[in-house]
């Protein structure tokens, strides 16, 4: 199969073996990465800011998160965790040591979700469209629950 120019040819080796393995760490580290990002900022709205509705809606996109992976064929997510051999758990870089706010840590928490989210869209696809158009769904409301946050923190 061509796509883009690029010879997208499945072929049958030790890697493609474990092609539903590595699908379910994908969907796995993102899920995490999501809920995560959603909590910090959902505690931001709860103990800082004290918003009510802001918080209520922050927990309701981590319960929506966890609904739609539930949702999804097959979705074997900790038998497949294999954090202690993960090759992107490396030491954090600077900008991942410090904080100067708690606009930057909601900003900064708010993004990791979105990013997730959209990792999560497209790659549920493989299993799901349904949830692929969830996560997309979702991923607006996280833009838009950023922007109201943001607002009340500035």
């Amino acid at each position: 199969m061509t796509v883009n120019g690029f010879n997208c040819v499945i072929q049958r080796s030790e890697a493609t073996k474990n092609l539903n393995y590595n699908f379910f760490r994908v969907i796995d580290a993102n899920a995490n990465r999501v809920r995560e990002g959603l909590r910090v900022v959902e505690d931001i709205s709860r103990f800082i800011l004290e918003d009510e509705e802001l918080t209520t809606a922050w927990k309701k996109a981590r319960h929506k998160t966890t609904s739609i992976l539930n949702g999804l064929p097959g979705t074997g997510l900790l038998e497949e965790r294999n954090s202690d051999s993960d090759i992107g758990k490396k030491t954090p870089g600077p900008e991942e040591t410090k904080r100067e706010s708690f606009c930057k840590i909601a900003i900064t928490n708010a993004r990791r979700a979105e990013e997730g989210l959209r990792v999560l869209e497209e790659f549920s696809k493989l299993k799901s469209t349904k949830a692929g158009e969830e996560f997309k769904k979702l991923r607006f409301v996280v833009y838009t629950l950023e922007k109201r946050t943001i607002e009340l923190l500035s």
